[in-house]
């Protein structure tokens, strides 16, 4: 099953050939699919929005559902560093599973019960003057929560879009936006 939000509007898809950021899903994964495009007189402004979303350090500044983000291994970041990400009690370790700076970060977030995985993707014109950030969720739900999964792909949607929601806020706070 994958949900779609282009521009505001939600659309959900039943699609086979959506590419899975899990390494093996189920058909009871949920893939979500969140897009926004930023317009800016500015040059490098995609490496100004990749800029913002890989200053873990900051998520906590931007997020309501993020209370704290530490780095658990040391050297450069990339594919493998792994976070640890802090919400009200419940800590997950956030692991980096792709990586190809300017374009693309995908994390796994194993969790009780379920899978996440996030994938941030950039596209922008040749111009590089406009960018489009597109955030991929699919979640998973496993064992017995799976008797639960309409509550928790509700719940696990919602929070995604928040995220998203709020991600987006902080960025415009720092590009000057046309529409």
């Amino acid at each position: 099953r994958e949900i779609s939000c282009m521009a505001g509007n939600l659309i959900i898809n039943n699609s086979e050939k959506s590419q899975s950021i899990l390494s093996s899903p189920t058909p009871n994964s949920t893939q979500l699919t969140l897009c926004s495009q930023f317009f800016g007189p500015l040059e490098n402004c995609r490496e100004i929005v990749w800029g913002q979303l890989i200053d873990f350090g900051t998520w906590q500044s931007w997020s309501s559902k993020i209370d704290a983000v530490e780095r658990k291994d040391t050297g450069n970041i990339g594919r493998g560093s792994v976070f640890s990400v802090t919400s009200g009690s419940i800590v997950c370790d956030w692991q980096i599973v792709h990586w190809h700076p300017g374009m693309r970060v995908d994390f796994v977030i194993p969790s009780n019960g379920m899978r996440i995985g996030y994938s941030f993707l950039f596209s922008d014109p040749s111009d590089g003057e406009r960018v489009e950030l597109q955030l991929n969720a699919e979640f998973e739900f496993l064992g017995i929560h799976q008797l639960f999964s309409g509550f928790l792909r509700y719940r696990e949607t919602k929070i995604v879009k928040q995220l998203f929601d709020e991600l987006i806020s902080h960025i415009e706070t720092v590009i000057p936006l046309n529409s």
